[in-house]
């Protein structure tokens, strides 16, 4: 029986949250004006706006997405953890999307559909050089190996791992 070795791993950019990020930032601002006239009103609408910022922040830096030479893993949920895994021989599709806002900062999403129909499908949101994970995991999925792929993500991975 062969190990399970990690390929790739990741996590979502904040850059998801920029939205969030700026209104309750702007929240913020305007709470702390409100505070002169009514501090108890100003205050309640800062530790809404603040714990709004905290819980995007706090919900994205748990998710956790992971390919070894067998799975692909996606972990996350902040007070409930849940745990996602489609066996790489199982994969069926693997779609990218690249909206332009997203492009702006070298991201993208890529979901990946499996054979098994009782399963959901995963979704890699906001990743970093989606394109070559897109690539290592349509080529994992088919059985081959492109190293030099796998060198462009940043990992020098051993053959053996991979061909186990």
């Amino acid at each position: 029986m062969s190990q399970e070795a990690v390929i790739w791993h990741g996590k979502p950019s904040q850059i998801l949250n920029l939205k969030t990020f700026i209104l309750f930032g702007l929240g913020s601002l305007l709470s702390m004006g409100l505070m002169a006239a009514s501090f108890a009103a100003g205050l309640v609408l800062l530790l809404i706006c603040a714990g709004k910022i905290a819980w995007a922040y706090f919900e994205v830096q748990s998710c956790t997405f992971t390919v070894t030479n067998k799975a692909v893993i996606y972990q996350y949920g902040l007070l409930n953890r849940r745990r996602s895994f489609i066996e790489l021989y199982k994969v069926q599709d693997a779609t990218l999307f690249e909206p332009l806002w997203m492009r702006l900062f070298g991201l993208g999403t890529i979901r990946l559909e499996s054979v098994q129909w009782s399963s959901e499908a995963i979704v890699f949101r906001g990743i970093k050089k989606p394109q070559q994970v897109q690539n290592m995991l349509r080529c994992l999925s088919e059985g081959r190996v492109p190293v030099a792929d796998f060198d462009l993500l940043g990992y020098n991975i051993p053959m053996r791992a991979l061909n186990s």
